[in-house]
């Protein structure tokens, strides 16, 4: 294969160099050493430019090569950063902004869309285990409780005294496991006696 300077078409070739058919310009043969130099050199200093943040048109045109070859080898070599990363930092000017609004005003999915995704999704459950989110045991205590409160039904008394009106999910064993049983429903004065803040308190008054 023989690939031509200009617009990088690969074409079959005999002979070691010929012209292309697109743009009329010599064509290079992929078995010469000196392309095959060349080439990872090139490789070398696109990996270097995009990992030191420059986008896929930028590391082209620094280079002089083709985007959809850097694209492609970036692909290849599982380089390629997602929209997200890409943007992270870059502010956006309000041309480039109206262009977007411009781009998706009246953009509507269609309906075989809609089908697409309720076929793909039928029958799962995106809570729990299921969901993309899920931290298991290394959740953290607001989520714990909020885990806790949509399991645990809350009593109409509290669940020490049996007088007063429950307010406050706490934890019994103050490990914070993911355990309906290690939790109870408890009025605000029970509450602060358990932890011990009722008696600092009285401690910091005196």
């Amino acid at each position: 294969m023989a690939k031509c300077k200009k617009c990088r078409k690969e074409e079959a070739s005999s002979s070691r160099a010929k012209y292309c058919y697109t743009c009329k310009d010599i064509m290079i043969d992929n078995n010469s050493r000196h392309y095959k130099n060349k080439r990872k050199t090139g490789d070398i200093l696109i990996k270097t430019l995009y990992i030191q943040g420059f986008t896929i048109h930028e590391v082209a045109n620094k280079l002089g090569i083709n985007s959809n070859y850097v694209y492609n080898y970036l692909r290849k070599n599982n380089l390629s950063r997602s929209i997200s990363q890409s943007l992270k930092g870059k502010i956006l000017s309000k041309i480039h902004k109206l262009k977007i609004s411009e781009a998706k005003k009246g953009f509507k999915h269609p309906k075989e869309f809609g089908l697409r995704m309720s076929r793909a999704f039928k029958g799962k459950i995106n809570i729990a285990e299921n969901n993309g989110m899920w931290k298991g045991n290394n959740v953290g205590k607001i989520s714990l409780h909020e885990w806790i409160k949509y399991r645990l039904k809350k009593p109409n008394v509290c669940d020490c005294c049996k007088k007063n009106q429950p307010y406050d999910l706490a934890n019994i064993s103050q490990k914070y496991k993911r355990d309906i049983n290690d939790f109870e429903w408890l009025c605000r004065s029970c509450h602060m006696k358990k932890d011990g803040r009722i008696y600092n308190l009285r401690n910091q008054t005196l």
